[in-house]
């Protein structure tokens, strides 16, 4: 059994039918209108106006669902700096705290002369 074809145009002014009963006519606000039994042209111009919607409505599809993998793309990247950042808040408050509590020794003195001295002999 055919599908019905309802192509509706001129912000609902006109629809044409094409129906499983092979009757093509038109519709006017809703209303019978004009019988188009044997108008090819209308019947073909039916058609492709369909065709167009759909593929209109398949690419706006398309195009949603890219935005919505691009979308939940930035959310996760956001949670994932906003993560970074935490991590690096709670190492940086730990490392403060183990160097608070750690008692460095005093550095030996340096006798520089002999730095000086052996980088000399190097040269």
């Amino acid at each position: 059994m055919q599908e019905e074809l309802r192509v509706t145009v001129a912000d609902g002014k006109y629809t044409v039918v094409f129906g499983a009963d092979c009757r093509l006519h038109a519709l006017r606000y809703g209303e019978e209108w004009r019988d188009c039994v044997g108008d090819g042209l209308i019947l073909a111009l039916a058609q492709e106006v369909r065709r167009l919607q759909k593929a209109l409505s398949d690419s706006a599809l398309t195009a949603l669902a890219a935005e919505t993998q691009a979308d939940e793309a930035y959310q996760k990247q956001l949670e994932a700096e906003k993560r970074v950042k935490e991590l690096e808040q709670k190492g940086k408050s730990l490392w403060d705290r183990v160097v608070g509590e750690v008692v460095l020794p005093e550095a030996p003195a340096v006798d520089e002369a002999f730095w000086l001295g052996e980088q000399k002999e190097q040269q």
